[in-house]
């Protein structure tokens, strides 16, 4: 039983991953700061570190969890905190306000490089410029 509690624990930090990752994706959810994983992710680890302190057999095997779990919880909330951020925009535009995408500030390539899109619109009578918003 108590293998059986720290494996649910275990396999509860990867799967609030997964559904934080599906609700951004799929379902357009974006979150700055996901509490609600945070807090899966401390009562998992809380979870695991009392098997821990109070396991008498399968204290090697409670061990190894622990620390797969640790490693884990830290991947993924570095993943979150700083891996999947946006920078901040450079500058606000208020509303109403046309952007001038010809610019170099408007868009930037899949490397972050600047594109200007005068190249682009100038080489045919029409042009069809598809923007992709990624999924973070």
């Amino acid at each position: 039983m108590i293998i059986a509690r720290g494996l649910v624990a275990l396999i509860l930090i990867p799967f609030v991953g997964f559904i934080h990752f599906l609700l951004a994706t799929q379902f357009e959810v974006y979150e700055r700061r996901p509490i609600w994983v945070f807090v899966v992710i401390l009562a998992s680890l809380i979870v695991l570190a009392r098997l821990l302190i109070r396991s008498d057999r399968n204290r090697k095997a409670v061990l190894m969890l622990n620390i797969f779990a640790w490693s884990l919880a830290i991947t993924l909330i570095w993943w979150l905190e700083f891996y999947s951020q946006y920078s901040p925009l450079k500058t606000n535009y208020s509303f109403g306000q046309k952007i001038n995408f010809v610019e170099p500030e408007g868009l930037v390539d899949t490397k972050g490089n600047p594109v200007s899109l005068g190249n682009f619109i100038n080489k045919n009578k029409f042009t069809l410029l598809t923007f992709y918003r990624g999924h973070w």
